[in-house]
């Protein structure tokens, strides 16, 4: 058993030289085969980071599971819409499945600091807001329920680096807008951006909620953030926010206000999910035709190795010998586009980041984690593998002891216009998916 196994390898090993030294004298067609499965790779790769990092890895929050929007909308409308500051107040009051509710709402503003004043983006925040994200400062403190009605401001790591130029001599300077002065008091530290998950600078302020009468269901408003106590589901949540809704609206209101919760992970990437899964399945089309345009590559190679193919047969190595060899050498090449692929793609990702972390949701995060050249490896073997089946079936048929030339050259005639067809056939799918998302 050891010697078989010992045996096999060393026949791999044979094989990896062979084929190396197969494709150094093939310059031409080692180089087009190695590209043409490098680009296939290379955007199933790129693509696969984009949908890891956006759609799939937590929120770089604590227990971000835990965090969900809460909307109103009226029953039977899709649409939904910020709540008042008395339903936020009565959540606040009288949910028993969160830990903290919180209400936001932000806006563009001229912003003073000590560059000059710039436009710049203002969120004000419920005092409680950065407790509930369970975030530390960076510099400083954060805001808390003592902030309540101060002129008091927090400002993310963007804002420090781009508009007050300092580290934590930061705090304790003042900025203004709409003629009124605020005073920081702290920092958020690095990768923590709310609400939009984009690296821009960020003013926050407390929000002081006015929520009037008791029957003020309809006055000012706010966006709500909320985290849930652990090991409660958003369907026990809306729930509860259903009965809590139900209670506060008279009966004979003709359109109450019912809540829409969801994950924070969903409101930052929700409006994204389908269009990325659509790239990513349009790159895995792209890496097919790959993979038929390297088939039909390997088939003309196989067509002039049939001499050689025989002669070996004909020495004595069996069909599964003569499998391994071209799988191998299929392998080999499948590999080295891998490699080629996952440069490739990472240089794809880090213009993606730098492109689009300004516009996107969480796009600041794109990166290539080692699961993703995990999976890289993974589809090369199987490309490889893929490739490969049509220049073993005609080794088979060249093998043979009655076959014939001319019926050999017909049937890869026919092979090759085969993947040819298919090739057609997967392209004229990308270009109706294409013209359907625009």
């Amino acid at each position: 058993m050891t010697g078989r196994f010992t045996g096999f390898w060393s026949n791999v090993w044979i094989d990896v030289r062979y084929a190396l030294r197969g494709l150094k004298n093939a310059r031409g067609y080692a180089a087009t085969l190695v590209m043409t499965l490098a680009l296939g790779l290379s955007a199933v790769t790129a693509m696969l980071a984009v949908v890891d990092s956006v759609l799939l890895r937590p929120v770089a929050l604590p227990h971000p599971e835990q965090l969900v929007m809460i909307a109103g909308r009226h029953q039977h409308e899709s649409s939904t819409f910020d709540l008042s500051s008395k339903q936020i107040e009565d959540m606040r009051r009288d949910t028993r499945l969160f830990t903290a509710v919180s209400g936001w709402e932000g806006l563009p503003k001229p912003i003073e600091a000590g560059d000059g004043t710039r436009m710049g983006l203002l969120i004000e925040v419920t005092p409680n807001f950065f407790h509930m994200l369970g975030v530390p400062a960076k510099y400083g403190r954060l805001m808390n329920e003592h902030d309540k009605g101060a002129s008091v401001a927090v400002v993310n790591a963007a804002f420090l680096r781009e508009r007050l130029h300092g580290g934590d001599k930061a705090v304790g300077t003042t900025v203004r807008m709409s003629g009124r002065s605020f005073t920081v008091i702290g920092v958020l530290p690095d990768g923590v951006h709310f609400p939009d998950g984009v690296d821009s600078p960020i003013v926050y302020t407390p929000l002081e909620l006015a929520a009037g009468d008791k029957d003020a269901w309809f006055g000012d408003s706010a966006a709500v953030m909320a985290r849930m106590k652990p090991g409660i589901t958003m369907e026990q949540a809306e729930a509860e926010l259903r009965s809590l809704f139900a209670h506060e609206v008279t009966s004979n209101d003709p359109n109450p206000v019912i809540p829409y919760v969801r994950s924070y992970a969903e409101f930052l990437t929700g409006n994204m999910r389908t269009g990325l899964l659509a790239l990513l399945g349009g790159c895995a089309v792209l890496l097919l035709i790959a993979c038929a345009n390297a088939a039909n590559l390997q088939i003309v190679r196989a067509t002039g190795r049939t001499a050689e193919m025989r002669v070996r047969s004909a020495l004595g190595a069996s069909f599964s010998r003569l499998l391994q060899q071209v799988t191998t050498e299929s392998l080999v090449v499948s590999l080295l586009g891998a490699t080629l692929g996952g440069a490739m793609a990472y240089g794809l990702v880090a213009m993606v980041r730098k492109a689009y972390a300004a516009q996107y949701a969480r796009f600041e995060e794109l990166s290539l984690h080692p699961l993703i050249f995990s999976a890289c490896a993974l589809l090369a073997v199987g490309a490889g593998v893929l490739a490969a089946i049509a220049p073993v079936l005609r080794i088979r048929r060249s093998t043979r002891p009655a076959s014939m030339t001319t019926a050999h050259t017909t049937r890869r005639s026919r092979t090759a216009g085969l993947l040819v067809v298919v090739q057609i056939a997967l392209t004229c799918v990308l270009l109706v998916v294409s013209g359907r998302s625009e």
